[in-house]
């Protein structure tokens, strides 16, 4: 009976531990720091706008979807950049698992077109392109596909 309880204790001890190590293992998206981070959503509740499928709030019925193509370069620069930019002018990339894609060294303070493709994922969303101004410490940019 002794035995049992041990091993019991000692199963319930190396559980505990195996899932910390494998919870410690996840992390979430890290803080926004500079540069561009174009996050990739769809949306089935929300009413599409008359524009583009950027944004710069998300609707509340949008959900994140990885695996969404984007490209962009840098069209002009706008003054000086910001102590934290970096120096590229083009971007390309592909959301991750939650979403989004960080571009921390491109220029910032300049104006930039940005062109993102659901076509690997929900074709039907096709592509959409867009200019941006991106500010001095860079920005957030919300690319949106409406399915409803």
């Amino acid at each position: 009976m002794m035995k049992k309880k041990m091993f019991r204790a000692k199963l319930f001890a190396f559980v505990i531990v195996l899932l910390l190590l494998l919870t410690s293992c996840i992390s979430g998206p890290s803080a926004f720091d500079r540069g561009i981070r174009l996050w990739s959503y769809f949306d089935v509740v929300d009413t599409p706008p008359f524009t583009s499928v950027f944004l710069m709030t998300v609707p509340p019925g949008a959900v994140i979807i990885a695996g969404v193509g984007h490209e962009g370069h840098m069209i002009g620069t706008n003054g000086p950049p910001s102590s934290r930019s970096g120096a590229d002018t083009t971007l390309a990339g592909e959301t991750n698992q939650f979403g989004f894609d960080d571009h921390e060294f491109i220029r910032d303070n300049a104006d930039w077109q940005i062109s993102v493709s659901y076509i690997g994922v929900i074709p039907n969303c096709g592509t959409k392109s867009l200019d941006f101004h991106i500010p001095q410490g860079g920005q957030q940019i919300f690319a949106i596909c409406f399915l409803s």
